[in-house]
């Protein structure tokens, strides 16, 4: 996006602008080293991290140069390699000239999402929480409890020894929930000083956001209020301002961003971003993850190892609504939910303007219990995205404490994927997370594609092998009971399967599943301390019956001449302890549920049918498939079957002539088949398409046979040796032996039954 020019600037601001001189990418100081703590340098040892070339400071002759162009210098950036500050137009031209100066931006406004518009309130109104006090939590236990935080306390993680920053508009000390905390370091990015509590020049009540949004994080009032990472250090940074204009204030939230990452801050907590003011502000298309400078300072802190989580906005329902620094990559962006777990129609919806899904997480955002500032002892609630960060930051810190050399991107990942939605969605992301389950199943539990298990397959044993991976798990986990489940729904509310198996990550079947077309299937981990962990459902697969018939199973009926034939069936692998298989096997009367015949206990993959079946009835037959591991499965072929033969066939009809066209080379006449079920009189003759006799071939008048019809018995004619007076080949000629003209005939049976007929085609 191209910048604004001076002029541009100045038509912001009647006197001066606030504006990021951004330098050369190559300007540093060679000499002076970076301002780094012991903390800040243990935590990139710790994790690997370098000292980066954007972490020397600016060199102080170009920051003089700057201000004798007229820049009156407020923050200066190394990570960005730039220096916030005012002047006005002549100073901006000067500035701009100078060698060293690669551009000039506008300083955006950073500030307090506003809060939930009255509708909000109306539907998710600021009450009081309804649960009754804990002994421990007080009226703070439901939010909690919601993510899963007093689980991570009983492992004992309360963000000991993690450096927690939170940069936000002041912080009181005194209430009784916050007082006695470990404040490692505090600076006013106002001021200029290291009170970030109010001080003349603050509006009146300047640091009730942040003494909020600390409580939420850190409360220690035991029966009152009690946040995820009491125990954690903290370092506290006040750098917005309610009233002071031009809010101009992206500048001292980088700043502050820097001081926090020199003093060794892991987790980060900034419940502020952009939203209206009259003055620069970023449009949705630079929501990019690339452009505002808060969202490039976020991905330089996440490169140096620190987690921050920040609220999304409260500028919902509406997609498209998220707030800088919420779209950078490498941060996790917090909507808000209420006490049942659903979204604050306010909550700001994604997706970032590149495309990417956001928020990240949501937590308790709807009455959420809070210190109340301004008191020393007294409680109250809020609303907004601003109160469902720092419920996540905390639990954030916990993660950390638990894995202190994880790095800021895998903590982060890590409790993405402990949140309640998979996969995720631009409304909640990937929902409410499970601290307890992202400390002990940091990269989660992976399900594995094994043969026949894999969406889209079908199984090919009846001893199917279900494999997960769970990369990494926390000593205090063990031992862990896996429950393998499979449903006939990805929603699990039809589970059909479980089996366990304890401290292992592959199950062989020992039962067979049942015969489905759709399945789905997932692994339940259930921890000794009593953390329940699922891996995300897999399917649909399906599971076939266990066993194939081979013989008398075609769809579309079948005709057998063996009275007792032989029945076939291919079984899936069924190896020990689901095997061996045993079969029984049942002939049905087709059409109802009468067993004519069984055979019982075959071991073998074939049976014969040991009484003959009755001519021109049709059966069908099924298998009953019994497993040594006691379940059974019944398979039915697919339409039934009809033992038919010569002497008697099932029913009276004509077959299509052939060869038809004719006549062909090698034969001058055409044959004609037909079957008669029963004794009847017969007549078989060829017409014109007019309905004019052609030629008569029962009685056949050419052997001297008179009458319209002959008495035949049941049997198959056309064959062979046809009795006397039956004719079942026509050569194209009339009785009278006159060739017929090329066209269409019809053939045409009648019997005491009625009449069938077909269609030839003469051409001589």
């Amino acid at each position: 996006m191209p910048f604004p020019a001076p002029a541009e600037l100045l038509a912001q601001a009647a006197d001066s602008s606030v504006v990021w001189v951004y330098l050369e990418r190559g300007v540093a100081d060679a000499v002076a080293r970076p301002a780094l703590g012991a903390e800040s340098l243990a935590r990139r040892a710790r994790q690997g991290i370098p000292i980066y070339d954007n972490d020397a400071p600016l060199p102080d002759d170009l920051l003089r140069d700057l201000e004798d162009a007229g820049l009156r210098i407020r923050h200066r950036s190394r990570w960005l390699r730039a220096v916030s500050g005012a002047a006005d137009a002549v100073a901006l031209e000067r500035i701009r000239a100078l060698p060293f100066v690669a551009r000039i931006a506008p300083v955006a406004s950073l500030g307090i999402p506003p809060v939930p518009p009255l509708p909000d309130r109306a539907v998710l109104p600021d009450a009081a929480p309804v649960a009754p006090p804990d002994s421990f939590y007080g009226l703070s236990l439901e939010q909690v409890r919601q993510i899963g935080v007093p689980a991570a306390h009983d492992l004992g993680f309360t963000g000991t020894g993690v450096r927690v920053a939170l940069l936000d508009t002041g912080f009181r000390t005194d209430h009784e929930a916050l007082d006695g905390l470990p404040v490692e370091a505090a600076r006013d990015f106002i001021q200029g000083d290291d009170v970030v509590s109010d001080e003349p020049g603050d509006p009146t009540g300047q640091d009730r956001h942040g003494t909020q949004v600390w409580s939420a994080l850190a409360a220690d009032a035991p029966g009152e209020l009690i946040g995820p990472a009491y125990g954690a250090e903290f370092l506290l940074a006040k750098v917005d301002h309610l009233t002071l204009e031009p809010r101009a204030d992206e500048d001292r939230w980088i700043a502050a961003l820097e001081w926090a990452d020199s003093l060794g801050a892991q987790v980060v907590n900034s419940s502020l971003g952009y939203f209206e003011f009259d003055d620069f502000t970023y449009t949705y298309s630079q929501l990019n993850g690339d452009s505002a400078a808060a969202t490039r300072a976020a991905d330089e802190a996440a490169r140096r190892g620190i987690l921050i989580v920040n609220s999304a906005g409260n500028e919902g329902p509406a997609p498209r609504t998220l707030v800088v620094p919420a779209d950078a990559d490498s941060i996790l962006a917090i909507g808000a939910v209420n006490a049942a777990g659903s979204l604050a129609s306010f909550s700001s919806r994604g997706p970032t303007a590149d495309g990417r899904i956001k928020p990240d997480l949501v937590a308790r955002g709807v009455s959420t219990w809070l210190a109340a500032p301004g008191t020393l002892d007294q409680y109250t609630t809020g609303s907004g995205t601003s109160f469902a960060a720092p419920l996540v930051a905390g639990g954030a810190a916990l993660v950390v404490e638990a894995w202190p050399d994880m790095g800021a991107m895998a903590a982060l990942r890590a409790l993405q994927l402990s949140g309640s939605i998979q996969p995720p969605n631009d409304s909640m992301g990937h929902g409410i997370p499970n601290i307890a389950s992202a400390i002990l199943f940091p990269q989660g539990i992976e399900a594995l594609e094994t043969p026949g298990t894999g969406a889209g397959q079908e199984v090919a044993t009846l001893a199917p092998s279900f494999a997960w991976s769970v990369p990494v798990l926390h000593p205090a986990a063990r031992p862990v009971l896996y429950r393998l489940q499979v449903a006939r729904d990805r929603q699990f509310a039809d589970v059909v399967f479980e089996e366990t198996v304890v401290d292992a990550q592959v199950l062989t079947l020992s039962r067979p599943l049942p015969t489905e077309p759709s399945l789905w299937w997932r692994v339940v981990a259930e921890t000794a301390p009593g953390v329940v962990r699922t891996s995300i459902p897999v399917g649909p697969f399906s599971m076939p019956p266990w066993v194939r018939l081979v013989t008398l199973n075609d769809p579309e009926g079948v005709f057998v001449s063996d009275a007792t034939p032989l029945l076939v069936w291919d079984p899936l692998p069924a190896p020990s302890p689901i095997g061996p298989l045993e079969y029984d096997v049942e002939i049905i009367a087709a059409g109802s549920s009468e067993v004519i015949q069984s055979i019982t206990g075959i071991t073998d993959t074939t049976a014969l049918v040991t009484e003959p079946l009755p001519f021109n009835v049709p059966f069908r037959w099924r298998l009953i498939v019994r497993t040594a591991a006691g379940p059974v499965d019944t398979v039915q072929n697919a339409a039934p079957f009809v033992v038919v033969s010569s002497a008697a066939p099932p029913v009276t009809l004509i077959y299509q002539n052939f060869p038809n066209p004719f006549p062909r080379p090698g034969t001058s006449s055409t044959t004609i088949w037909f079957d008669v079920s029963r004794r009847t009189r017969v007549s078989l003759a060829v017409y014109d398409l007019r309905g004019r006799l052609v030629r008569r071939l029962i009685p056949d008048v050419r052997q001297g046979c008179t009458g319209d019809r002959r008495q035949l018995d049941a049997g198959a004619y056309g064959r062979d040796g046809d009795p006397e007076c039956v004719a079942t080949e026509w050569d194209g000629r009339t009785d009278a032996r006159e060739v017929m003209p090329a066209g269409v005939y019809i053939i045409r049976l009648t019997t005491d039954q009625g009449s069938h007929s077909i269609r030839t085609l003469f051409r001589p």
